[in-house]
């Protein structure tokens, strides 16, 4: 995780991982609102959610949140495209 160039992962321990190495990272919310437990504010870390405010969801459901299963492949790869254009 120290070495990596980029970080792709929902809102696990990966993404605060990536976090507290400061490595460039998207990371992708569904139930939980990334104002509760987003990223520190820094350009190497992209955020992706389709919530309004900030009342979470069941991180432990039984299905996908369907905040997160609106995020599609194309919406991630372009998130990762600009996080590399700009370093």
């Amino acid at each position: 995780m120290a070495g990596a160039r980029l970080v792709v992962s929902g809102d696990t321990g990966l993404a605060h991982l990536a976090f507290a190495y400061a490595r460039p990272s998207v990371t992708l919310y569904g139930p939980v609102s990334p104002r509760l437990w987003g990223p520190p504010a820094d350009r190497r870390h992209r955020v992706i959610w389709h919530g309004t405010g900030v009342r979470p969801g069941d991180p432990h459901g039984r299905s996908p949140d369907r905040r997160l299963l609106l995020i599609g492949p194309r919406e991630v790869l372009d998130a990762a495209a600009a996080d590399v254009a700009v370093r």
